[in-house]
């Protein structure tokens, strides 16, 4: 070898979703529902990962009073955890629908037991998602709004678009 790259493709098939959970955070039904489902549940069919993050609390940033809906595009200022969860596959196969549905489950499995208020983070898109869940999910009314006055200036023609985009 020479030592020069040659180009390949490189991919790696992967499914992702989340749940930002609103403050005062998760009740132990939801949290028990999470963990019951990754302990007891079914067999997961792909590698995943799921990480709870503390993004609220007494001197959390997120939640400053200042940083509303004019603030950046992003909206979740009255979350107190968030929950990601990402799976992958490890080759070139495609990543399968049986792991579509794990990954749905295990989401699904925090938000039917909450009591507070929920959305999702749109640095993890859930591709399973309509473009409305996706924009009520990750923008909510206030800064969709935003977001679509400034996407009507900067791109009329919508030359940057995906099946979930503004």
């Amino acid at each position: 070898m020479d030592g020069t790259l040659e180009p390949r493709p490189m991919h790696i098939d992967f499914f992702a979703n989340s749940v930002t959970v609103d403050n005062p955070g998760m009740n132990e039904a939801a949290l028990r529902s999470y963990l019951t489902y990754m302990l007891e549940g079914p067999v997961p069919p792909v590698s995943y990962t799921s990480s709870m993050d503390l993004w609220g609390g007494a001197d959390s940033q997120i939640n400053l009073s200042d940083k509303d809906a004019s603030f950046a595009a992003f909206p979740h200022r009255n979350v107190f955890w968030a929950v990601h969860n990402m799976a992958q596959m490890q080759s070139d196969a495609p990543f399968p629908d049986e792991g579509i549905t794990y990954m749905t489950g295990l989401r699904d499995s925090i938000i039917q037991g909450l009591d507070v208020g929920w959305a999702a983070y749109q640095n993890l898109l859930d591709t399973t998602l309509t473009r409305d869940e996706a924009h009520e999910l990750y923008y909510g009314d206030a800064v969709l709004e935003r977001l679509q006055a400034i996407k009507a200036v900067y791109d009329p023609g919508n030359v940057f678009s995906n099946p979930q985009s503004i």
